[in-house]
């Protein structure tokens, strides 16, 4: 991992580099140890590059809520606010994301939380997406089950586990299409299920929309109730598809070349032996 005197901090998201300047030593190192498997084993041309700074001053003393970010979008640069920071960022891949210098877990995970949301929002430059999903790999195929909170994409990622099956995360998956082919990512991007952060790159096989019941089955969904499924479940720039044709060309292309539709699956490993044989009559 490239770690410089000067707060450099080079990585590398299974292909997708990002270059972090400007980081406070405690950050850097926190950053470089829960982030080494993702370390840059040599320098290269970053997709994101965020010149980070830190300002004095005190924020809310609420409970840290990132999921009250709010966001702002300008054409292609897209700004990202919290109490604790933000970043600004355009769809060419350069931003700023500034801290306030209080130090600690809350300014560390805001970090981490702009990162994200920086690179969510130039990752369409590139045919590629982050999504609120689970991530699998089965048998040497990537599985993205799409849905918000509570739809049961945690209780998947634990089956699966516990089966031993490769769990990439339960919250937050990352798909590139810029290989000519969609593949999903490994990253180190959070997971309430323990999840297995290390590279690499596995065939996109389906988009699926998680249906409670038995037994497991696959249905092949109408393309436009998938790209609106999966619009809706773009987190930080979903409210930006109108002021960037990016966002829509992704969502239009993953509806149109990956199968996409509804996985009814139980409290139980069974659906795994659907995802094991793929593709299903009628998937493409």
């Amino acid at each position: 991992m490239s770690i410089a005197p000067r707060g450099l901090l080079d990585l590398d998201f299974s292909g997708i580099a990002v270059t972090l300047r400007g980081l406070a030593a405690a950050d850097r190192e926190r950053l470089a140890a829960e982030w080494s498997p993702f370390g840059a084993s040599e320098p290269t041309t970053p997709f994101l590059t965020l010149d980070v700074s830190y300002d004095s001053g005190a924020y809310d003393k609420a409970t840290f809520r990132p999921k009250r970010m709010q966001s702002e979008f300008r054409g292609t640069t897209a700004c990202f606010r919290m109490s604790e920071g933000s970043v600004e960022v355009d769809a060419g891949g350069t931003g700023r994301l500034s801290l306030l210098d209080s130090g600690g877990d809350r300014r560390y995970y805001t970090l981490q939380n702009m990162i994200r949301a920086g690179l969510a929002w130039c990752l369409p430059s590139r045919s590629a997406g982050m999504f609120h999903g689970a991530g699998l790999v089965v048998s040497g195929m990537g599985f993205l089950l799409v849905g918000p909170e509570g739809s049961g994409k945690s209780s998947w990622a634990r089956i699966a586990g516990e089966a031993g099956v490769r769990v990439l995360s339960d919250d937050v998956v990352v798909i590139d299409g810029s290989n000519g082919r969609f593949e999903v990512l490994g990253t180190p991007f959070r997971s309430t299920y323990r999840a297995d952060y290390r590279p690499g790159r596995w065939p996109l096989a389906a988009v699926l929309f998680p249906v409670q019941g038995s037994p497991p089955e696959w249905r092949k969904a109408p393309r436009l109730l998938s790209q609106a499924r999966l619009i809706a479940n773009l987190p930080f720039v979903a409210e930006g598809l109108e002021s960037d044709g990016r966002i829509e060309a992704l969502v239009g292309r993953v509806a149109g070349e990956v199968p996409c539709g509804e996985l009814t699956f139980g409290l139980d490993p069974s659906f795994l032996r659907l995802l094991a044989a793929w593709p299903p009559a009628g998937a493409r």
